[in-house]
């Protein structure tokens, strides 16, 4: 299970653990984006920090509809207890995660200042389809 909160300005927050090119884990605060539908995002900055291998430059749809350019990099995430190869996409907004890392997972909200995200991974097998 993982557990985030809800911040004061209504956003849905969660820590997750990135490793670096060396393997050292680092947490990192992402907004829950269900609009998203990658994995990750990152500004280069923390891109670069991390050390982060360069994937590929892909064509990313954006919120407004439009489409762009926009650097991919591969990562390692700590995600429901297990390390995860994981998508990051270049973003100058601030790091958000996606419907993609959600994928097999039950999110609840408690819809108020400080109330929790929580995370929890779902057997394929008890999943409604």
């Amino acid at each position: 299970m993982i557990i985030g909160r809800i911040g004061t300005d209504r956003r849905a927050l969660l820590t997750v653990q990135l490793a670096d090119s060396g393997g050292v884990a680092h947490p990192l605060e992402f907004q829950l984006d269900t609009g998203f539908n990658g994995w990750l995002t990152l500004p280069l900055d923390i891109i670069d920090r991390l050390e982060l291998a360069f994937e590929r430059t892909r064509i990313v749809s954006l919120a407004d509809g439009r489409e762009a350019p926009s650097n991919t990099y591969n990562a390692r995430a700590l995600w429901h207890g297990r390390s995860h190869n994981v998508y990051v996409v270049e973003s100058p907004s601030q790091p958000l995660l996606g419907m993609s890392m959600l994928w097999g997972s039950e999110v609840t909200l408690q819809a108020w200042d400080g109330g929790d995200v929580i995370i929890e991974e779902v057997d394929p097998r008890d999943r409604i389809s």
